[in-house]
C-alpha cells in the first residue's frame, strides 16, 4: 500500500469538502485514513494526528463555503 495514494485520497476529499460535497469528501477521507492505518500500524499517534488534521478541515471548509455564499449575495 502506497502513502501517495492516501495523500491523493485526502486531497480529493479536501477539494470535495470545499465544494460542499460532504458525504463524498467523507468517503475519500475514510479511504485515506484506512491506508494510513496500514502504513502507520506501528505509530498510532501518527494515525490520530492525521485523523485530527482531517477533522479540523470541516470547520475551515464551512467558513470557506459560507464566505463564498455570502459573496454571491
Amino acid at each position: 500500500m502506497c502513502g501517495d495514494y492516501a495523500v491523493v485520497q485526502e486531497t480529493i476529499g479536501s477539494i470535495l469538502l470545499l465544494q460542499g460535497k460532504i458525504s463524498e469528501a467523507g468517503e475519500h477521507f475514510k479511504k485515506a485514513i484506512a491506508i494510513f492505518e496500514i502504513i502507520w500500524a506501528d505509530s498510532p499517534e501518527l494515525i490520530e494526528a492525521k485523523y485530527q488534521e482531517i477533522m479540523n478541515l470541516y470547520p475551515q471548509a464551512s467558513i470557506h463555503i459560507a464566505q463564498e455564499f455570502l459573496s454571491k449575495h
